[in-house]
């Protein structure tokens, strides 16, 4: 019998979160971050090898709009603490290393973890995992909609009501999110004694 155990790499870096911040909750370690941002986009990008996502990167330093601290295009100097560097700005590039239904890493969950909106590209079904109104999407369907969601990411930055709209949808409630961010540790929990159990 093959066990197997749906448990998404932002939920452990929510654990892990949540001992390093001293907090119980996703909301309480949400109101660990000032709600006041810079109006620009941030990125950490440490992996070239997404040449979509390095060209985008590039866009938005271009037009002065982005803070990146990151090793690819770094324009900030060293960051030590992520969600403490992310949580300066008003947008968050979370662009996954690749595309793949379901392949959801931490890179969303910590721009949404410090109440800032994140800029999304990666899997085609993440809007069952976190709520759509919390986020841009970056369309790649073909080259007007992608130059849109890169429109519509900059106009972002220059109406702070639409910001302050998106960063106050909750973005876990009634979405696959909500079961890992609110209960990861029962759920690793009980699967480890189901194992146990079974032998």
């Amino acid at each position: 019998e093959v066990s197997y155990l749906r448990f998404p790499l932002y939920a452990a870096y929510h654990l892990n979160n949540l001992d390093k911040y001293g907090c119980s909750t996703f909301e309480e370690l949400r109101g660990k971050f000032a709600d006041t941002k810079i109006p620009k986009i941030s990125a950490v990008v440490s992996n070239p090898s997404n040449g979509l996502r390095t060209s985008v990167l590039k866009y938005l330093l271009n037009r002065d709009m982005c803070v990146s601290g990151g090793s690819v295009h770094n324009n900030a100097g060293s960051v030590d603490d992520k969600l403490d560097f992310t949580s300066k700005y008003a947008i968050g590039m979370a662009f996954e290393n690749l595309s793949k239904k379901s392949y959801i890493t931490e890179k969303v969950y910590e721009v949404l973890a410090v109440n800032s909106v994140p800029f999304y590209w990666g899997a085609s079904d993440i809007a069952e995992e976190f709520n759509p109104d919390s986020y841009i999407k970056f369309d790649v369907s073909n080259q007007d909609a992608a130059q849109k969601s890169c429109d519509d990411v900059l106009s972002l930055l220059t109406d702070q009501s639409r910001i302050d709209k998106m960063s106050r949808v909750d973005p876990i409630t009634g979405f696959r999110s909500e079961k890992y961010i609110r209960d990861g540790k029962n759920i690793l929990k009980n699967f480890i004694m189901n194992l146990v159990e079974s032998k």
